[in-house]
């Protein structure tokens, strides 16, 4: 007789709840003539010669492991992305990683940083994602309700949550939003900057939509607060590569070195060809975003 043992499963794993978003949106994309407005993807291909970069890839064998933080070129090419589109500026050596999406740079972080029963503050409606890494890594999230101020963070909704939450370990920025699409201008994201510079709070800033703005540049809360920030971005929506799975975290040495080590062990390091193929779209894709 087989013995039941879903007792010695993590308490932390038992209340994690998944979103039914990726379920969902696999099901209704049987329906014919569908415009599926559920997952962050892109409605036109990775470009071709994206694709060519990566069957050259595989064709020279570049089949082997790559350096845990990411082929130093892929590195490099990701921070003169990240210099030249937000002006935030990045040691490839020693400040950046190349993740696999940004879904396992939150993993990493937070399971860098947080204990049980940590604060984390998320300004809401948020990508549904977080409340269930945070519940994963044994944290206690805290909802920041925008809904009032027009989905935006203001200043006085943040400095109450701060205080109402003194011992909080975390905060995580997601512009522009998923699921709202709103965003800040460059004022408004360094009056939170200014507050954030006050306290010790790690600032997690997920701007995996930077390059879907319209009418107005994206500007990073990195700019303003450099030594705070945990930076997230990565390929999927700016460059139509969902599928590749290449996302990017950058921040001050001392933390990014840490949380490589979570990584490391949960990954090794992305797929090679890909981000061969991340090197190409990063270096020689910006008229075709434009």
């Amino acid at each position: 007789m087989h013995k039941n043992l879903k007792d010695k499963i993590k308490p932390d794993v038992l209340r994690t709840q998944l979103s039914n978003i990726y379920g969902f949106s696999e099901k209704i994309s049987k329906i014919p003539d569908l415009v599926k407005l559920t997952l962050g993807e892109p409605d036109f291909a990775t470009p071709k010669h994206v694709k060519q970069a990566a069957i050259a890839a595989i064709d020279d064998d570049e089949s082997h492991y790559t350096a845990t933080w990411g082929r130093i070129e892929t590195r490099k090419a990701a921070a003169d992305f990240l210099k030249n589109k937000y002006d935030v500026d990045y040691d490839p050596e020693t400040q950046l990683v190349i993740t696999n999406g940004v879904t396992e740079a939150m993993h990493d972080t937070l399971a860098t940083f947080i204990e049980e029963g940590d604060e984390v503050l998320v300004p809401t409606p948020a990508f549904p994602v977080y409340y269930s890494l945070i519940d994963l890594n044994g944290g206690k999230l805290i909802q920041i309700n925008t809904q009032p101020d027009d989905f935006l963070l203001t200043p006085e909704r943040l400095q109450k949550a701060i205080a109402e939450h003194p011992n909080a370990k975390m905060i995580i920025l997601n512009f522009p939003s998923n699921p709202t699409g709103r965003t800040y201008s460059a004022s408004e994201i360094q009056m939170i900057a200014e507050i954030l510079a006050k306290t010790d709070l790690i600032v997690v800033s997920d701007e995996i939509y930077s390059e879907l703005t319209y009418g107005q540049k994206h500007t990073s809360i990195a700019r303003f607060i450099p030594d705070q920030t945990i930076l997230f971005n990565g390929l999927s929506k700016s460059h139509a590569m969902t599928g590749w799975r290449i996302g990017i975290f950058a921040g001050p040495a001392n933390l990014v070195e840490q949380i490589a080590k979570v990584h490391e062990l949960v990954t090794t390091s992305v797929m090679t060809a890909a981000q061969v193929a991340a090197e190409e779209a990063l270096n020689r894709l910006q008229k075709y975003l434009d």
